[in-house]
């Protein structure tokens, strides 16, 4: 079974989180963006956009799921040259109770880079220190509807924005992330550094034995972090339910203890479909580093910012 995961939230899902959503700069200038090889300069017609995205497990999204770094590693390139919309707002997204009549295409997906792994490849206890992610760069048209809007709300800080990832996976080939238990920290947390500090010096030594469950399934660098690790297609009903289908979402622990869906399982692949531009990612680690504008467009933006202080202004004498 395949599924499309386009990770944007409401604010009030958020709000309880605590979450750090990148809002990066505008710079209205003649630079340029260095990335494969390439130096992007931004014109009268075109904008760019620069930030992270997909951070690799244990960063986990506001649905519960995330994404195993050899995963992410095996499936970045698929990104390169996808679409960049508007808030997820594509009639491939919509359904009969809420249609999407209008796709929102702002530009396309114009660079794209991940780190390469270490020796011996991807282990959980380095990317709990530094989750890695994709640095990518969308071009913005300038000629899309309410580009110069945009530019304007980012520059103002007001409504900035922040990358979210469209991702296509089987779910068959998916797994279940088990967070270890904690006495005295996070363990409902999906902030890495959370978790991270609360297992610091609790890896099990060389002898020990991993006693958690799923200790088949379970990689040794999940084990010595007390973090467990079971495959959809061996999952047991208890587990499979954690995981409410209608809601695409994880929504129950599993013997008291959090779940977190890993799209494409261990060392697996995803394929990248686009990304969009949205007010409220579901990714905590997702940010916008900056967006590159040319000085033709600094009057536009200009009248742009005027436009919303005045409409801000009318609103707050209207309350």
């Amino acid at each position: 079974m395949s599924k499309t995961s386009a990770f944007s939230v409401q604010p009030s899902a958020l709000s309880s989180r605590g979450y750090a959503l990148g809002a990066g700069t505008v710079e209205l200038c003649d630079g340029e963006i260095e990335i494969n090889g390439m130096k992007l300069r931004p014109d009268e017609s075109k904008a760019y956009v620069e930030g992270h995205l997909s951070h690799a497990f244990p960063v986990i999204t506001a649905y519960g799921k995330g994404l195993h770094a050899g995963t992410v590693a095996n499936s970045w390139q698929s990104m390169l040259h996808q679409g960049f919309n508007y808030q997820h707002l594509m009639a491939i997204y919509g359904n009969e109770k809420a249609p999407i009549r209008e796709d929102r295409i702002l530009g396309s997906i114009v660079g794209v880079e991940f780190d390469k792994a270490p020796a011996g490849g991807w282990k959980l206890r380095d990317t709990m220190k530094k989750p890695p992610g994709m640095r990518i760069v969308a071009s913005l048209n300038k000629n899309a509807k309410g580009a110069d809007r945009i530019l304007g709300q980012h520059q103002s800080g007001r409504k900035p924005f922040t990358f979210s990832m469209e991702v296509e996976f089987h779910w068959e080939d998916s797994g279940f992330a088990i967070l270890p238990e904690v006495e005295d920290g996070p363990a409902s947390s999906s902030d890495y550094r959370d978790i991270y500090t609360a297992r610091q010096g609790l890896a099990l030594s060389k002898n020990d034995i991993y006693t958690g469950p799923f200790p088949e399934q379970t990689p040794g660098d999940f084990g010595e972090l007390g973090f467990a690790y079971c495959s959809v297609k061996e999952a047991p009903v208890e587990l499979l339910k954690c995981y409410d289908e209608e809601k695409d979402r994880l929504t129950k622990p599993y013997q008291g203890r959090r779940v977190a869906a890993l799209m494409g399982g261990l060392n697996g692949h995803v394929h990248y479909a686009g990304a969009a531009l949205v007010h409220y990612g579901a990714e905590p680690t997702a940010g916008i580093d900056r967006m590159l504008a040319s000085d033709e467009e600094k009057q536009a933006m200009a009248d742009a910012l005027e436009q919303l202080r005045a409409e801000v202004k009318r609103f707050s004498q209207s309350v």
